[in-house]
């Protein structure tokens, strides 16, 4: 039913298009989101790309080095089905850099999106730590294993710091021309 969510917020509009044909268009009519502009955004901006850049980092090298604790399975994947959220997070992150004004489709796609994935991206990057633990109490873990450990507390506490400024992105709905 994800696709009758925004249904209300667009109208039919017949024009008459340059073939003589008439043309029905969705209308957008729904109400616009603005963010508040100010120096506080502007760093919860730069917090959040900084902070996304730092997820995708985090995910992808344990996934291209060469360890022997990356072939556990318990331990990878979760660091693979991390890359999802770490790749949408970015996602939302880069489309926040631009826009102030959103419908409200777009609102939930960016901003609202931000809560519901960093947690995902917080429970992975757990419970990869988590696999780690057992790997190492097995008696397992090598030296060599030591930077799986510290990117997946990177992506964990990079998805926290996401889910602690998506306050910042919250929309505030613009009032109607009169």
């Amino acid at each position: 039913m994800q696709s009758r969510r925004y249904l209300k917020d667009y109208t039919l509009q017949e024009t008459l298009g340059p073939d003589g044909r008439v043309r029905t268009e969705g209308v957008y009519n729904g109400p616009v989101f603005r963010l508040e502009e100010g120096e506080a955004l502007r760093k919860a901006r730069v917090k959040l790309l900084l902070l996304a850049a730092v997820s995708l980092a985090a995910v992808l090298t344990p996934l291209v080095i060469t360890v022997p604790i990356i072939r556990v399975w318990y331990v990878m994947i979760p660091l693979v089905l991390a890359l999802a959220p770490a790749v949408r997070l970015a996602v939302c992150a880069v489309r926040l850099q631009r826009k102030t004004r959103f419908t409200r489709k777009e609102r939930d796609a960016t901003a609202g999106a931000l809560a519901p994935w960093s947690v995902a991206q917080a429970a992975l990057a757990f419970l990869s730590l988590a696999g780690q633990v057992i790997h190492a109490l097995r008696g397992a873990f090598t030296a060599r294993d030591a930077p799986v450990p510290v990117a997946a507390g990177a992506l964990l506490l990079a998805a926290a710091g996401m889910f602690a400024i998506r306050k910042s992105f919250d929309a505030a709905e613009e009032a109607a021309d009169p």
